[in-house]
C-alpha cells in the first residue's frame, strides 16, 4: 500500500507516487528502517533505484528528444516539461 500526502501539489504526488511504486517493484522485501540503522550505502542505492524508475516512467524521452537537438536543454528541458526535479538529471 502506498499514501501519498494529500497536501502535496500534483507534480509532487505524481513524482511521489512513480518514485513510491519503484520501491514496490524493484524492492518489495526491504525494511528500510533497518537499512537506516545498519548501513546508509544500502539506503541510498535504493533510493537512486526508485529515483531512476520513477523518472523512466514518467517521460518519453524519444518523443521529448526529437523536438530538441541541445544535449543540456534537452534534459533540463525533459526534467521541466514533467515537472520532475533537477536531481533527476542523473537518470535521464
Amino acid at each position: 500500500m502506498i499514501h501519498i500526502n494529500s497536501k502535496l501539489d500534483e507534480l509532487n504526488k505524481r513524482t511521489t507516487t512513480a518514485h513510491e511504486l519503484g520501491h514496490a517493484v524493484l524492492h518489495p522485501d526491504e525494511n528500510t528502517p533497518m537499512l537506516s540503522k545498519s548501513t546508509i550505502v544500502s539506503e541510498l542505492k535504493i533510493e537512486k533505484e526508485a529515483n531512476y524508475f520513477a523518472t523512466n516512467l514518467i517521460i518519453d524521452k524519444e518523443k521529448y528528444f526529437e523536438e530538441c537537438n541541445y544535449e543540456n536543454a534537452r534534459t533540463y528541458g525533459l526534467l521541466n516539461h514533467y515537472g520532475l526535479p533537477e536531481h533527476f538529471a542523473r537518470y535521464i
